[in-house]
């Protein structure tokens, strides 16, 4: 009679686990750096016409310290030739490598390419980037980094059952090979399966006092 069951979870499906939750790890944390930096942009010196592709949400302009910059020196256009209106930003400072302090703000309504048009005057200065709002700067990786913390939690169960398998086999190993040690007399073993002694199976069950004919 022979029935499926073995001690321990089974080794590949550990290893499936394992593999699969650190693949979906992986891809989570590429998908949210990818979409950090789709979503800061690149500095650009003044003036600045500065052309982007922007999924909804509100946008600040940041201006490299000491700021010098107003809304009034900043117009947006929107993928239809709209205008968007440019707005004095909440106070808020990043450090993207260099001190910024947001100065405009504008708010992207639809997916599409925006122009940004960055005025400026021989006495203003200062590198400018366009990014989310602080606030807002890691909304749209959300979903990735959910995807990736679903992949570490399958990542951990993978090397659990890892690791409870090759206990659990390395036990049954040793007191199976117990039982063969001493094939008469009381025998101290617990009713359990164990790597068949000869090797006719993968495993065979050791029902405490003697080996049966079940197997797995």
């Amino acid at each position: 009679m022979r029935v499926s069951r073995s001690p321990g979870p089974p080794l590949v499906i550990s290893i499936v686990v394992l593999v699969a939750g650190f693949v979906t790890a992986v891809t989570g944390g590429i998908g949210a750096a990818v979409s950090v930096v789709r979503d800061i942009g690149t500095v650009n010196g003044l003036p600045a016409v500065v052309e982007r592709h922007l999924r909804p949400g509100a946008y600040d302009v940041y201006q490299a310290a000491p700021t010098t910059l107003t809304s009034s020196d900043v117009s947006v256009t929107g993928p239809d030739g709209e205008d968007v209106p440019a707005l004095p930003a909440q106070p808020s400072t990043v450090d993207f490598g260099e001190k910024y302090v947001a100065v405009v703000e504008f708010i992207a309504n639809s997916t599409g390419d925006y122009t940004v048009v960055i005025r400026s005057t021989a006495a203003q200065g200062g590198d400018v980037l366009i990014a989310r709002s602080d606030g807002n700067l890691f909304h749209a990786p959300a979903a990735w980094l959910s995807v990736l913390g679903a992949g570490g939690l399958v990542s951990v169960i993978g090397l659990i059952l890892l690791i409870v398998g090759i206990t659990r086999r390395d036990r049954a190993t040793r007191l199976s090979r117990l039982a063969v040690a001493s094939p008469s007399g009381p025998i101290l073993v617990p009713p359990g399966w164990y790597p068949d002694p000869g090797g006719t199976a993968h495993y065979r069950w050791w029902d405490g006092a003697k080996w049966t004919e079940h197997t797995a």
